[in-house]
């Protein structure tokens, strides 16, 4: 009699069991099927270098409260020196210049000849971002300007 108890106790367990089992594998299945595609580099080209040219990114962040990475990949050629600066977009919150940026970014000094910058820092500040083109001397060339936030 106590033998046969346990064996339908056991083989109720192992009817629970195999259904979790199985609940899980399909999380899992649908997780990875319906998973959101990642986000792709927002991209900004630059070959007028007449004047500073601002650039909005805020195409490439997932839409969520915090990121904490921003991956930058900038490359060209520039017959002088220029800058590039970046920072939160707060203008829409604050009057500021089209020129002006935020303290809360980081910047790079361009000088004559091939640029190759693949860099990644600490990015806090929300799902855009400003980045600002300062030409400094620089009248011929080229730029690409890649940036993801995540």
């Amino acid at each position: 009699m106590i033998n046969k108890e346990i064996k339908r106790e056991l083989y109720s367990l192992g009817k629970i069991i195999g259904g979790f089992i199985i609940v899980v594998m399909l999380l899992i299945l649908f997780s990875v099927l319906f998973k959101s595609p990642e986000k792709p580099f927002a991209e900004f080209y630059i070959t007028d270098f007449s004047k500073p040219i601002t650039f909005i990114d805020s195409s490439s962040a997932s839409h969520s409260d915090v990121h904490d990475v921003i991956l930058i990949k900038i490359t060209g050629v520039l017959d002088s020196n220029a800058s590039i600066t970046y920072g939160s977009n707060r203008k829409k919150y604050l009057k500021v210049k089209p020129t002006e940026m935020m303290d809360d970014g980081g910047g790079y000094e361009l000088t004559k000849g091939k640029i190759n910058i693949d860099d990644r820092h600490d990015y806090y500040q929300g799902d855009t971002i400003r980045i600002l083109f300062t030409p400094k001397g620089c009248k011929k060339g080229w730029l690409r300007i890649k940036t993801k936030i995540y």
